[in-house]
């Protein structure tokens, strides 16, 4: 990699990173440098089986649904998406300590 290439790969994690911490959506660690950053994205599978269309969410476990068509089941799942989110959430608040740390952090993509 010349020079040129790395000044333009910096400014470019620069910028992501500076993208990343006015979002609110995450708290970048000090000293730590992402390479890539995608913020609320991810992964939905939709198969054809039979005469309906199964679909899931690669990275979420429990996210899941079939429908009749496939945009009823992109619609679908991003209820189910939103449901388990909420429900993990929901769970985890339950039992939690008074003195616990909760803060947004990055997915790296």
């Amino acid at each position: 990699m010349n020079a040129a290439t790395i000044e333009q790969k910096d400014a470019k994690e620069a910028k992501v990173r500076r993208a990343a911490q006015r979002s609110g959506f995450c708290r970048l660690l000090e000293g730590r440098t992402p390479t890539r950053y995608v913020a609320g994205v991810a992964t939905a599978i939709f198969q054809k089986s039979g005469d309906w269309w199964a679909a899931y969410v690669e990275e979420l476990p429990g996210v899941n649904t079939q429908d009749a068509t496939l945009e009823e089941a992109r619609e679908n799942l991003q209820e189910a998406l939103s449901l388990v989110l909420a429900a993990n959430r929901e769970l985890s608040r339950r039992d939690e300590p008074a003195d616990c740390i909760r803060e947004k952090i990055a997915v790296p993509a």
